[in-house]
């Protein structure tokens, strides 16, 4: 283990080391941002008079509707910013798609070096050392993920391999079989393709990939069923993680045990409470959940320099696991793997956040369409699909123009919120119509992934 301090210590000493922490970025924050100095004495808080770490809930959540506001009053990182531009080395920005505002994160080298180290912790859990070989197929960009796994493998001293730009097939047959990896980060939904890939081109993973030590997967959720097949198949293990933007790094990861426990359950994913305060509350009440049960995760960074957060609601619904529910004795409270949603309407599809508003927009910005509905689903050979049905207003409309139309909108789709999609026409008066909570989109990922599971020893061709 990287940190065997932390890794060992005992409850008493995490909690203490987080008040230690905690009323020290407090004290930063207050002296540091107008933004929070505001916020501070808007609530009556006395930063200064911090008793324990649940003094923190004097203080108001932070949503992200909040941070836009700052963004748009003090342009371009917001008040929160804590530093001077000449310290920031890194701009962050969240995966938002047009029409819905992107929080812009200033990095400092500080905070950089702790997003690779954390990642490299995760890493040597997973079982790589420096100088085995990692493949990226995540795309690298402004977004914190991708930036956290190349710095944590650099950090790690693990000969790394950023290869998103390539197809899927010379990914296999280029880099794969060529360099023979130790670890793969991937999307669980991607993995699904790799491994149908694999069996069209008649690449068996056991005999192809010996060296293979761990896949580590994040961004969706995942049958079980799904997640013991792909160990089968790879013959290693999987390992998750949990981050956004808001953590500035890995937020959460499994440990030594993989995704399945040695109960043939879901495992745990052990929160970085070493450098954050993590609430899991009950969205309806405002207190922290019960044990086993699912609340919204809300985080309070301890060590970021640029663009801190306090009390931030990260709309993510999680399964709350106490400290010891794991069998590897570490001092953290936990999340259950596979598992992390989104409690809004936000979809995450091929590792890009999609908001229906910014769809919506794009749609309905040509007058001819009346409705549509959208459907994310993962094919037979484990690629995820997008397909919309588009309703237009009238019958009368001549075939050359809805082909017309259908062609301009499936471009203004693809460039406006980065991912393709397959457009078709409904019949006109077929979709549904709501009269409430207007629910255009469903999500079959999770089928599909179990579809693709039980063909993958006869997997379809195209």
């Amino acid at each position: 283990m990287l940190y065997p301090a932390q890794d060992q210590a005992s409850r008493e000493t995490l909690e203490k080391s987080q008040l230690d922490r905690l009323s020290k970025q407090l004290e930063y924050v207050y002296s540091s941002s107008d933004f929070y100095r505001q916020r501070f004495d808007d609530a009556g808080f006395q930063h200064n008079e911090l008793k324990n770490v649940g003094d923190l809930r004097q203080l108001p959540l932070l949503t992200k509707e909040d941070l836009l506001a700052d963004q748009i009053k003090h342009p371009p990182y917001g008040g929160r910013l804590c530093v001077s531009e000449d310290k920031i080395t890194m701009l962050i920005l969240t995966s938002g798609t047009s029409g819905i505002g992107q929080e812009a994160y200033a990095m400092t080298r500080q905070d950089i070096t702790f997003g690779g180290s954390a990642w490299a912790n995760w890493y040597y859990r997973c079982g790589l050392r420096k100088g085995d070989q990692l493949l990226l197929t995540w795309p690298l960009g402004t977004n914190s993920g991708p930036q956290g796994a190349f710095l944590g493998a650099y950090k790690l001293g693990a000969n790394t391999l950023p290869i998103a730009p390539y197809d899927t097939k010379s990914k296999l047959e280029t880099y794969m079989q060529k360099f023979n990896p130790a670890g793969i980060v991937v999307t669980p939904a991607y993995l699904s393709h790799l491994t149908v890939l694999c069996e069209e081109l008649g690449i068996d993973p056991k005999a192809q990939f010996p060296n293979l030590k761990a896949i580590m997967i994040a961004t969706e959720a995942y049958p079980i069923s799904w997640a013991q097949r792909m160990e089968t198949i790879w013959n290693t293990r999987l390992f998750e993680l949990y981050g956004n933007t808001q953590q500035s790094g890995l937020a959460a990861g499994g440990c030594e045990t993989s995704v399945i426990n040695e109960k043939g359950e879901r495992g745990c994913l052990h929160l970085d409470e070493w450098n954050t305060v993590f609430e899991v509350l009950d969205r309806e009440t405002g207190e922290h959940v019960s044990p086993g049960e699912e609340g919204e995760l809300v985080l309070t960074n301890l060590f970021r320099e640029g663009s801190p957060l306090i009390r931030f609601r990260t709309s993510d619904r999680v399964r709350f696991l106490p400290h010891g529910t794991c069998s590897c004795g570490r001092p953290t409270n936990c999340i259950e793997a596979g598992t992390v949603a989104r409690y809004d309407d936000m979809m995450k599809i091929r590792a890009q956040n999609i908001w229906p508003e910014a769809v919506d927009a794009l749609i309905f910005a040509h007058p001819e369409i009346e409705e549509y509905q959208g459907r994310v689903s993962v094919n037979h050979r484990g690629r995820e699909e997008v397909e919309v049905e588009i309703e237009f207003k009238s019958e009368d409309l001549p075939e050359e123009a809805k082909t017309k139309l259908l062609q301009t909108l499936s471009e203004e789709l693809r460039h406006g919120v980065g991912v393709s999609m397959e457009l078709s026409e409904a019949a006109h008066g077929s979709l549904e119509r709501f009269e409430f909570k207007t629910r255009r989109w469903t999500d079959e990922r999770n089928t599909g992934l179990e579809r693709v599971l039980h063909t993958s020893g006869g997997a379809h061709k195209e």
